[in-house]
């Protein structure tokens, strides 16, 4: 009887193993999920935190290159407003000489039809 007692102990001390080993394999398992899960989650916010910080070096350089631009602009402006008084003078100055020219030719039609005035009909003075 001692033996089928000893053999009984045994075989409830086996379960009892198997029953430890099942909870430590479970217990493990349940670790290695939340390990899993933490991990996929920090990859997954390296990942976001990765595309955010090149979204931002796209949005400087573009940000870089729209005021590059407007400077650009900017320095054209300038340059035409900085001709616009020469340019308004060379119209003035070409304006002056039509002008000097009509009366010129006007001043040379009044000394002729003057000149012709004073003669006769028979062409003398």
């Amino acid at each position: 009887m001692l033996e089928a007692d000893n053999e009984g102990t045994k075989e409830i001390d086996s379960k009892m193993l198997v029953i430890t080993d099942f909870s430590s394999i479970v217990q493990k398992s349940s670790q290695m999920k939340q390990m899993s899960t933490a991990f996929e989650e920090k990859s997954r916010n390296l990942l976001l935190s990765t595309e955010l910080s090149l979204l931002k070096r796209k949005q400087m350089a573009d940000d870089k290159h729209y005021k590059i631009m407007q400077l650009i602009i900017e320095e054209r402006k300038i340059g035409m407003l900085e001709k616009e008084p020469t340019i308004e003078m060379g119209k003035l100055k070409a304006a002056t000489k039509r002008e000097g020219r009509k009366i010129g030719m006007l001043e040379k039609k009044d000394n002729q039809n003057g000149e012709n005035s004073k003669l006769k009909p028979n062409g003398s003075i």
